[in-house]
């Protein structure tokens, strides 16, 4: 007719022929026993539709009150409330949510449940990240993690494959237990049974991995192949995701966040002879569970890249466990006369 169908009308119709051709069928095996064709083109109606909208008393008494037939209401709710069962059984969205989910927007009653359900892995992975082979000398980890200033790498084989990740807690631990680290590689200690992610899923499900488990970084590999590796997701990726998200809803991003049970967040200011002063980001090495939030700089707030160098005066949000807040101080602070303070909580 060239009207609009949308999604009710094609899942009337949709219901309607099957529902005709399994009458058909059965007036033609039990002639006796069948009450036509039209009843079950009736019931079959509903239920497609009741199945696909996740609305069984709609599809009920929208038919119902079109046919107008008291017989058929008994077996209409059976059809339709089974229907209604196997598809949310099969798939939990109804056709009408399923567009929103593939999009990142998964709503329960109405509300949304997880800002990060939008941002996928893929927005905010490192791409860039250093590598090392399993049959590197153990020896030659504390420099290495000196130098890229960061916890972990993946470790790669000769043929580019991932071969599992080192830390540096696997590096104490093998120190620890008395390994010469001469004849010991870094295959010895990697981890080999990885907790890892995947470009095309939202950060919330990798938030949900991390956190239990205190990881740092996850690796993103292939789904296809998961020893290829594609990249690195980070706690502070994680950071990054929320301002996504946040931006995507239309929000205003708070300049002020509740904090996550057992951490604190602060703001350090830079000295003039601090030693941080002047420098790079990917240069310093940071302590371990600090995350870097944001930089105020002259009015001006700049979100922390690798790149980002810290200047004289900057005030820099962090986001740690509140007994390593100390610590942190001690390292921003010059080395003879400290003069950063903890400016508050916030």
């Amino acid at each position: 007719s060239g009207n609009s169908g949308g999604v009710f009308a094609p899942g009337l119709f949709i219901g309607a022929m099957l529902g005709g051709v399994f009458g058909y069928i059965v007036t033609w095996l039990f002639p006796n026993l069948s009450a036509g064709i039209g009843p079950y083109a009736t019931v079959g109606m509903a239920a497609v539709f009741g199945a696909a909208a996740h609305a069984p008393l709609t599809a009920i008494f929208i038919v119902f009150e079109m046919t107008d037939n008291y017989q058929i209401i008994l077996p209409l709710m059976a059809a339709v409330v089974a229907a209604t069962a196997v598809s949310q059984h099969i798939l939990p969205q109804s056709i009408y949510t399923l567009k929103l989910v593939r999009r990142g927007i998964r709503l329960v009653h109405g509300r949304l449940i997880d800002i990060m359900e939008s941002v996928r892995v893929s927005e905010v992975m490192n791409h860039e990240q250093p590598t090392v082979n399993p049959d590197l000398a153990v020896r030659a980890l504390p420099q290495l993690f000196v130098q890229a200033t960061c916890t972990a790498f993946p470790v790669l084989d000769n043929e580019c494959r991932l071969f599992g990740m080192v830390s540096l807690e696997d590096y104490q631990r093998a120190i620890s237990k008395g390994a010469d680290e001469e004849n010991l590689r870094i295959k010895d200690i990697a981890t080999r049974e990885l907790v890892v992610a995947y470009m095309d899923e939202p950060v919330r499900d990798v938030l949900r991995r991390m956190a239990p488990r205190d990881l740092s970084r996850l690796p993103v590999v292939s789904r296809e192949d998961p020893r290829k590796l594609i990249g690195v997701v980070r706690r502070s990726d994680v950071i990054k995701a929320y301002e996504l998200g946040v931006i995507r809803r239309g929000a205003k991003p708070s300049t002020r966040f509740t904090t996550p049970p057992g951490m604190e967040a602060g703001e350090f200011v830079i000295p003039p002879d601090s030693p941080v002063a002047e420098r790079k980001l990917s240069e310093i090495q940071i302590p371990r569970d600090f995350v870097v939030v944001s930089i105020q700089r002259e009015g001006e707030t700049i979100i922390p890249h690798g790149d980002t160098e810290l200047k004289v005066g900057d005030i820099i949000s962090v986001l740690a466990k509140g007994h390593e807040v100390d610590e942190l101080t001690r390292f921003l602070e010059p080395s003879e006369e400290p003069r950063s303070k903890l400016r508050g909580i916030f």
